[in-house]
């Protein structure tokens, strides 16, 4: 994850790479508000397709469940006019929830699709405005932890002879707990609109 935000600050300060800085804001279908931001670059070529690397971060702030979830994403957009370009994007997520349940870290899965619009430039700099879909997953893949302790004493503190010795305490166990089901509830959809700066 650190090494993917470095390359993405190196790719912002190059020539042939079209680099952005976003800021969102929207609602899902959970009636929670969310804000975003993101930042990458796209490699800028001669053809209409630009592939490219950001890093996405978004916050939901909802009535049960506050949400955190960072992802690094491969990006792909293309220019159809000078005006307007279609864009998505999809990558790992790493979710942070919680609630009245506890908390909870996750990993899961973003996915996005959106429609950018150039309205001009401001400070030598272009300024987009976009419309975005994005779907978050907050999958059950987490790591917990189990242990299990038995006793090796007897009532007076010492081994007695009578009974045989037992087995020293197990140490606590790691474990991953996996979902073998996808459920579609554990998405979230959102509807939000931004702003973008390219430089």
């Amino acid at each position: 994850m650190k090494k993917l935000i470095i390359v993405c600050f190196l790719l912002c300060g190059c020539a042939n790479y079209d680099s952005f800085t976003d800021g969102y804001a929207g609602f899902n279908n959970r009636g929670s508000g969310s804000i975003g931001a993101r930042i990458g670059s796209y490699l800028k070529g001669d053809h209409n397709f630009d592939g490219g690397l950001a890093v996405d971060s978004v916050g939901i702030l909802g009535d049960e469940v506050h949400q955190a979830t960072v992802s690094p994403l491969m990006m792909l957009r293309y220019k159809s006019t000078q005006y307007l370009e279609p864009y998505v994007g999809a990558g790992p997520s790493f979710v942070y929830s919680s609630g009245d349940g506890g908390v909870s870290s996750d990993i899961g899965a973003t996915v996005l699709s959106g429609l950018s619009y150039r309205i001009g430039d401001l400070a030598t700099k272009p300024w987009w405005v976009f419309l975005e879909i994005k779907g978050v997953y907050a999958g059950n893949v987490r790591l917990g932890r189990s242990s299990s302790f038995t006793s090796g004493s007897s009532k007076d503190g010492k081994s007695g002879n009578s009974e045989p010795p037992k087995e020293p305490p197990e140490p606590p166990i790691v474990t991953v707990q996996e979902s073998p089901n996808f459920n579609v509830e554990d998405w979230s959809f959102s509807l939000v609109f931004g702003v973008s700066v390219r430089w």
